[in-house]
Parts: structure tokens; C-alpha cells; sequence
């Protein structure tokens, strides 16, 4: 059970719960009630919804150690599970079995959302994270982009567009959530950009830890055409795009009289970004970036964490 466990990386996992949880209770919830508006997705369904994501992006856990079984013997030997601790085929099960269920699952909200498109954006993310992990990881950039897309979206977007779109087919209701959406709108989009520049940071970090094992298999990211010198200066560049990109969601929360979520970006995410700057600056080699990789997390939940201020600021 433990290296299944390890396999599906549960702290990522309760990352995105935790997102998804805050998103709907500290954010949409507030402004919902402000506008006398109420929740459209129920609790069940919400649990079903969470399942979805969760299951969906442990697949993609899976797939892509499926088909780095080779290269992580070199990158990660001690954190190789496929094939060492979990046998192939079992993996392979497991995987197959939760895309079936997450599949399931997004068809039955769609349905009950009465927006069949939703149930296949969830087939695509799965069909995009396979792909992924068979071919475009391993090209430059592109496979940065896709798990950042589809992280960032689950975490954020995809919950919001179900309720969305069942406020749509309340013809009652509908009118009344537009000023909420008005918003709403910069509140989810602002997440759902903090999370997708963060992703993208981390998933070069990590290519930088894999560089050896990536280049024997021939490899074609971002470190390895790029170089040491230059893919740290694209990493610091990443990283002043986020400062300056949260610095205006800061302008948009004091004009709103968000004070409070104002004032914790202030002390606390951007702090923790100016000192994975610093830290990257004095990097050496390679094996100092799973120190930053693990910095880039802990932005990550920072950022995450402060969606909670929002219902003490309504």
C-alpha cells in the first residue's frame, strides 16, 4: 500500500483537495451568498468532483513513472517504484482503473451540469497527460506547459466552469450571477495564473534534477539545449513575470478592499519568491535544485492558503 501511495504523490494530491476546498468554501461561497446566490454543485457531487481531479492526476503520476521506468533509474534509483517495489502490471491496472472512474465520474457531473463538454475536457486532460509522459516531457518546454495547464485548471478553473454553467441553465438565478461573476472572475483567473507560473517553475526545476538520466535517453528539455548559466536566468525571469503578475492581483485586492489577503501576498508569497530568487542565484550545480524545488512547493501551498482570508474579507 505505501509505495502506491508514494507512487500517486499524496501530498500533490492533497495539495489540489486542499485548493479545490478552499476554492469553494472561502471564495465562490462568499460571493455566491453576497449576491444571494447559492451553491449549484452539492456536497455529494463536490466529492465526486474532487474524486475526479484526484483520481485524474494520480494517473498521470502513474503513466509518467510508467515511462520513465528507465531514465529515473539513473535520475531517482532510490525512488524507482515501478518495476522495483510495484510490478508493471499492477501499475498498469491501477492506472487503467482510475482513468475509467475519473471518466465516469466527469460524464455523470456534466451531465447533471447539462454541459456534455466539461465530461470531455476531462478526457482530454487524460489523453493530454499520456501523452505527455510518451512524448512531449521530454521536447523542449511543451511538456512543461501541458502539466502546468492542466494542474493550474483542475486546481481552479474546472470547478468554477461547472458552476458556471449550471447557474447558466437556472434561468432564475442566472440573471442575479452575473455581477457575482464580475467578481469572481478576477479572484479564479488571478489563482488560476499564480498556479500555472509557479507549475511551470518547478516542472524546469525538475528537469534540471533529471538532466543526467534525461540526456542519456536522448532527452530534449530545457536544461539540456539550454545549458546550467542559461536556464538559471530563464528560471529568474519566470520568477520576476510571477512578482510582477502578483503585484498587480495586489492592486486589484486593495481596490476592492481586500486588505487582508492584500497584506498576506505582501508578507508572506512574495517574500518566499524573492528568496527562491536568492536561492537560485547561488546555485552551484544540479542537486541544488531539489531544495528549490521543494521552495517552489511551498509557494505553491502559500498561495494556496491564503484563498482562506477571503471569507473573513466579504
Amino acid at each position: 500500500m505505501i509505495p502506491i501511495l508514494k507512487l500517486i504523490r499524496v501530498p500533490n494530491l492533497l495539495i489540489g483537495v486542499l485548493s479545490l476546498l478552499l476554492l469553494r468554501l472561502c471564495i465562490i461561497l462568499p460571493v455566491f451568498e453576497k449576491s444571494n446566490l447559492s451553491l449549484q454543485i452539492n456536497t455529494f457531487n463536490f466529492v465526486m468532483f474532487v474524486l475526479m481531479s484526484v483520481l485524474t492526476a494520480a494517473s498521470g503520476y502513474i503513466i509518467n513513472d510508467y515511462y520513465d521506468i528507465e531514465s529515473d533509474r539513473i535520475n531517482k534509483p532510490q525512488k524507482n517504484i515501478i518495476g522495483s517495489k510495484i510490478p508493471v502490471m499492477t501499475a498498469l491496472f491501477t492506472y487503467f482503473s482510475f482513468i475509467i472512474i475519473s471518466i465516469a465520474i466527469g460524464i455523470y457531473l456534466s451531465l447533471i451540469a447539462g454541459e456534455i463538454k466539461l465530461g470531455i475536457i476531462n478526457v482530454l486532460a487524460i489523453l493530454m497527460l499520456w501523452h505527455y509522459s510518451y512524448r512531449t516531457k521530454h521536447k523542449l518546454l511543451i511538456g512543461n506547459i501541458i502539466v502546468a495547464l492542466i494542474s493550474s485548471f483542475y486546481a481552479v478553473i474546472y470547478f468554477w466552469l461547472f458552476e458556471f454553467f449550471m447557474l447558466k441553465s437556472n434561468p432564475i438565478e442566472f440573471p442575479d450571477a452575473i455581477k457575482a461573476f464580475e467578481l469572481l472572475n478576477p479572484i479564479v483567473w488571478s489563482y488560476f495564473g499564480f498556479a500555472f507560473f509557479i507549475s511551470v517553475i518547478r516542472e524546469i526545476i525538475k528537469d534540471v534534477e533529471d538532466v543526467e538520466g534525461d540526456r542519456k535517453y536522448g532527452s530534449r528539455t530545457m536544461p539540456i539545449i539550454f545549458g546550467f548559466r542559461k536556464i538559471k536566468i530563464t528560471l529568474l525571469i519566470l520568477i520576476i513575470i510571477c512578482i510582477a503578475l502578483l503585484a498587480l492581483a495586489q492592486y486589484f485586492l486593495i481596490s476592492n478592499s481586500f486588505q487582508k489577503v492584500f497584506w498576506y501576498v505582501a508578507i508572506v508569497v512574495q517574500p518566499l519568491l524573492i528568496y527562491l530568487s536568492y536561492m537560485l542565484i547561488k546555485s552551484k550545480k544540479h542537486t541544488d535544485f531539489q531544495f528549490l524545488g521543494n521552495t517552489a512547493k511551498i509557494i505553491m501551498l502559500a498561495g494556496i492558503l491564503s484563498m482562506q482570508l477571503f471569507c473573513i474579507s466579504f
